[in-house]
């Protein structure tokens, strides 16, 4: 019976070890809070950071965007001006139509000339047979 009071003693001890003890406790929660402190500052830090560096990627983009914009109004004012030419201008089949028309016109005119000169003919042969005529006629 001697043996029992010494086994449970040195499981007591045995127990001691294996739990921290109220100072340790407190040592152990200063460090961990200092270091979470100290997390929790780097990890703002990193926030901070990236923050930034996404507000800077925004602000780039944001300008590229505003580039890009402008250019597709340039863009969209020259298609406009290219358009409205391309309306402006004659198909080939109108021109094709408008050369037909031209055509008969002109042959047109070229028959009125030929009879414009076959009257003149005839009335320059006319006048000169009076011409004729009546220089002979007069002697």
């Amino acid at each position: 019976m001697v043996s029992t009071p010494v086994i449970v003693g040195i499981c007591f001890l045995w127990l001691k070890d294996k739990f921290p003890t109220k100072e340790g406790l407190q040592s152990a929660t200063e460090e961990m809070t200092t270091k979470l402190a100290s997390a929790e500052q780097a990890l703002s830090d990193k926030i901070a950071g990236t923050e930034k560096t996404l507000s800077d990627k925004i602000d780039e983009h944001e300008e590229r965007l505003d580039v890009g914009s402008r250019k597709m109004v340039d863009l969209d004012k020259r298609t406009a001006l290219i358009e409205e030419d391309c309306k402006a201008m004659p198909s080939r089949q109108n021109l094709q139509a408008e050369l037909s028309s031209l055509s008969q016109r002109m042959r047109g005119v070229e028959v009125r000339a030929e009879a414009i000169g076959d009257h003149l003919r005839t009335q320059n042969e006319y006048l000169h047979t009076l011409i004729e005529r009546g220089l002979g006629g007069g002697k």
